[in-house]
């Protein structure tokens, strides 16, 4: 059958001559069921991966009255899925190489639903705590072995099958901030955020369906491909990491903050959440397009981004009440990065067990940079008891991010970069899978 590469993917069965891997054409029938068994479970999977995340915010004041939570631990709450993606992801590609990359999702779908449904009926808030670390489980191995998964099996669409599940991503978490409660008050009883909490399981549950079919398709490793660590040597690598860290680094802000500042100015708190509720609407169709596009628009569409970012930030000095509408539309365009940075994991990398190690690499250390963004804007804040030193230092950041965006978008390739060269060992394992059996 041939070695799996470190990843815990399988090589894609040898093609017929003249024929692309990862196309949904000209194929055997059998293949071809097999793609789109994957293209659905990207779908759906991509559907789950923050809906235990955003079901949070809308009973949070509810989890603050059940288990006396004080502002700060509630802070920790929301914080919580930052650092366990960057903390935990860091330990995905090492797994997924010795489990198989479906095997790792599936335990991990099945993880996630067991936290989804345990956290909503339990009783003490270290438990809660605890079981929402299961719950994140589905979203933190998404995170990192998706974009190796996609440039194994889709080579050739890495754009198309990115903005495939990071809309439905983008879709999940509109969905989770804005049905949980509704969902919710369908049942029963007083404790009505438990139901809207554990109702999102069921999501998770079917997004394991089309992935049980793939699992022939894992196997044991042979060379495990670079470590993130080792990636750590390529300068690509760190591009792409502080374009997709500073970029997260905006976008927890304006999820965690944006509606204060709106509140601070007059917005009634139900139209502040309208407001972000916005930009989160916006970033459906952006996450779609920005992902997809060819690969000479990437550099473009990064200055877009950053004049639509730039205009929005100054609104909110300068007009945060009159122009607010437009400003928020104007930051869901500007989150159209999120999906961009994870195209250039796979566009950045030859071999998938590199991008494997990249996304790990970004990813990890990326969040890490993201968790930082809500706690300085807020000690800002505080610190000049104004919103205009928070405001000016995002502006600079955004400068930045599109800067290392714009760098990252060049041709380099992280293997040429690092000191071990992935391609010997590449060559390798594509030898082994076309030897006989014994």
């Amino acid at each position: 059958m041939g070695a799996a590469n470190g990843t815990g993917l399988r090589p894609a069965p040898v093609a017929a001559a003249n024929q692309a891997p990862g196309t949904l054409g000209s194929v055997t029938s059998s293949r071809r069921s097999y793609l789109w068994l994957v293209v659905i479970a990207l779908a759906l999977t991509g559907f789950s991966m923050r809906t235990a995340v955003t079901s949070i915010g809308p009973v949070l004041a509810e989890l603050q009255r059940v288990f006396g939570m004080s502002s700060t631990v509630s802070g920790m709450l929301t914080t919580l899925p930052v650092l366990y993606f960057a903390v935990f992801g860091s330990v995905v590609p090492w797994l997924a190489a010795r489990t198989g990359t479906r095997r790792l999702l599936v335990v991990a779908l099945a993880t996630m639903t067991v936290g989804l449904v345990a956290r909503a009926a339990v009783a003490s808030l270290t438990g809660f705590f605890v079981l929402s670390l299961l719950a994140l489980s589905g979203g933190a191995v998404a995170n990192i072995v998706l974009p190796a998964l996609i440039k194994e099996e889709f080579p050739e669409r890495i754009g198309q099958l990115t903005a495939l599940y990071t809309s439905m991503l983008a879709i999940g978490m509109t969905a989770g901030a804005g049905l949980t409660v509704p969902i919710g008050s369908l049942a029963p009883g007083g404790d009505t955020w438990r139901a809207g909490l554990a109702f999102w399981a069921v999501f998770s549950v079917v997004a394991i369906m089309p992935w049980l079919p793939t699992l022939r398709h894992d196997g044991a490793h042979r060379d495990a491909g670079p470590s993130m660590l080792s990636v750590a040597g390529s300068r690509t690598a760190w591009l792409v990491t502080l374009f997709f860290g500073l970029q997260a680094f905006q976008a927890y802000i304006a999820i965690g903050w944006f509606a204060k500042l709106l509140n601070s100015h007059g917005v009634s708190a139900t139209m502040a959440g309208a407001m972000i509720a916005v930009f989160a609407a916006v970033a459906i169709p952006v996450y779609l397009v920005s992902a997809a596009l060819p690969q000479r628009w990437h550099r473009p569409t990064i200055v877009v981004m950053l004049i639509a970012y730039i205009v929005a930030y100054v609104g909110l000095l300068a007009a945060p009440v009159r122009g607010a509408w437009l400003w928020m539309v104007l930051v869901g365009i500007g989150g159209g990065e999120f999906p961009l940075a994870l195209v250039m994991i796979g566009l950045r990398s030859r071999d998938p067990r590199t991008t494997s190690a990249l996304s790990a690499f970004v990813q990890s250390a990326g969040y890490l940079i993201g968790a930082l963004g809500p706690l300085l804007f807020g000690v800002l804040e505080q610190a000049s008891r104004a919103w205009t030193m928070s405001m000016l230092t995002l502006i600079v950041v955004t400068v930045l991010d599109a800067l290392f965006g714009w760098l990252a978008a060049s041709d380099r390739i992280v293997d040429d970069e690092l000191a071990r060269p992935v391609a010997a060992t590449a060559a390798a394992a594509a030898a082994e899978t076309t030897r006989p059996s014994a």
